[in-house]
């Protein structure tokens, strides 16, 4: 994930855009993960296979994983407090989960 996360920071010397542009981009992408999500629960109809489903949810995750990334690095937060918080996050998800 490192690299990963070191690869968004090259692309955003690129890319101009500021956050509030970053954060449109990722509201994009989050529409279009639904949008994909919907054809699973029959809401949307569709004529793919399975796999293209899954490809096409696998591909929908990772442009909002990278767009999440590239809004984390244009506010200076660096991958390490985003782990550091994703494992505070997961601790508090379980409790919740244990709940239900």
């Amino acid at each position: 994930m490192k690299k990963i996360f070191k690869q968004i920071q090259k692309l955003n010397k690129l890319d101009k855009a500021g956050v509030p542009e970053a954060l449109c981009k990722l509201a994009e992408e989050f529409g279009e993960l639904a949008q994909v999500l919907n054809k699973t629960i029959g809401r949307k109809p569709h004529t793919l296979t399975e796999k293209q489903i899954q490809d096409n949810i696998i591909e929908e995750c990772a442009d909002v994983i990278q767009n999440v990334f590239c809004i984390a690095d244009k506010r200076g937060i660096p991958l390490k407090k985003i782990k550091k918080a994703l494992k505070s996050k997961n601790k508090k998800w379980k409790k919740v989960i244990k709940k239900r």
